[in-house]
């Protein structure tokens, strides 16, 4: 009876944890793209580091380039989790019913949200021809100049200075409404999940590791909306589902070395500016490898946090409203 009970308990904390962990990793994506302009001029940053001006500089490029980099992750982890809890038996029918959930909780808003990204872009140019004379022509060549029916899917990219191990350029794509990749590659690895599931059932953590090393070497298939990023998280939270694993208590046993890992590396990529996004030069490999370091073990690190809040303090005051306005989401569920 004693088992029983503690089991529930653990089910019961890591369901306090997912749910407490989904609005502080919604805003720290909002500070993923919240970089801001002008772009750092890291020799003057360097040069003068005690400058308000390069405090300011210092801040966002921790708060944007790289501290919240683990939020992304975090989601698409805790996707693949939900995804496969509690299944049981994996069939065609069991797919085919979370295909229909996932296409109106994923798909449906992820078209209805670009759709009014680029109608409102289309509005700006409608009165920049009513009010300005401008040719109506222009309408139609802002679809054209934006990559057309690519706006769906991958008409933007960054990163043009991201390289894999191998030193090959490796950029990132997105739809017209950027942030919505993140969507975009989810939906990907959901059609994908029957492939997972045998994978993670046959030959259980590898190919999880399989996936970790093309993270970090930033190698994989090379088709917009397959990232090693979704797959190799994903992945991980459906190897502790498949597997009848807490992922909240396995992941806060390493919550200490993640602890001294993260704010180890932390400064260290703030200094050299983490990801430097579309900057002239490639990063070194060992700043790119640092970065994988530091996200892996941020991840293990804010499981461990939420863990101690729900656990150690309790469901009460701030722990209790954030679960609240946490539940408010779907997208992960």
């Amino acid at each position: 009876m004693k088992d029983k009970d503690c089991q529930a308990d653990g089910w019961g904390r890591q369901s306090a944890v997912i749910d407490w962990l989904r609005l502080p990793m919604a805003i720290a994506v909002v500070y993923i793209h919240s970089f801001g302009a002008p772009e750092v001029d890291l020799a003057r940053l360097h040069g003068d580091p005690w400058c308000l001006h390069s405090l300011y500089d210092f801040m966002r490029i921790a708060l944007s380039n790289v501290a919240m980099g683990f939020a992304v992750p975090v989601f698409f982890m805790i996707s693949g989790y939900l995804y496969f809890f509690k299944t049981g038996e994996w069939n065609a029918r069991v797919y085919a019913a979370k295909l229909r959930k996932r296409f109106h909780s994923l798909a449906l808003p992820y078209l209805l949200w670009i759709i009014i990204y680029v109608a409102w872009q289309e509005a700006w140019k409608l009165g920049g021809v009513l009010l300005h004379g401008k040719p109506l022509i222009g309408l139609w060549e802002y679809l054209l100049d934006n990559g057309g029916w690519r706006m769906l899917w991958d008409s933007r990219s960054w990163g043009a200075n991201y390289l894999d191990v191998f030193g090959h350029p490796a950029p990132m794509t997105s739809p017209a409404l950027a942030p919505l990749w993140f969507v975009r590659d989810l939906m990907v690895v959901v059609l994908f999940s029957p492939v997972l599931h045998w994978l993670v059932k046959r030959f259980r953590f590898a190919p999880v590791l399989f996936f970790g090393v093309c993270y970090v070497c930033r190698v994989f298939i090379p088709v917009h909306g397959f990232s090693a990023t979704s797959f190799f998280f994903f992945s991980l939270g459906a190897y502790f589902s498949i597997n009848g694993s807490h992922m909240v208590d396995v992941l806060r046993r390493w919550r200490h070395p993640a602890y001294v890992v993260a704010v180890l590396s932390l400064p260290i990529l703030v200094w050299v500016n983490g990801r430097k996004g579309d900057g002239e030069a490639p990063q070194p490999q060992w700043v790119d490898f640092l970065y994988y370091v530091y996200v892996l073990s941020a991840v293990v690190s804010v499981v461990g946090i939420g863990s101690w809040l729900v656990g150690e303090k309790g469901a009460g005051s701030t722990v209790g409203w954030l679960a609240a306005l946490s539940s408010c989401s779907s997208a992960i569920s």
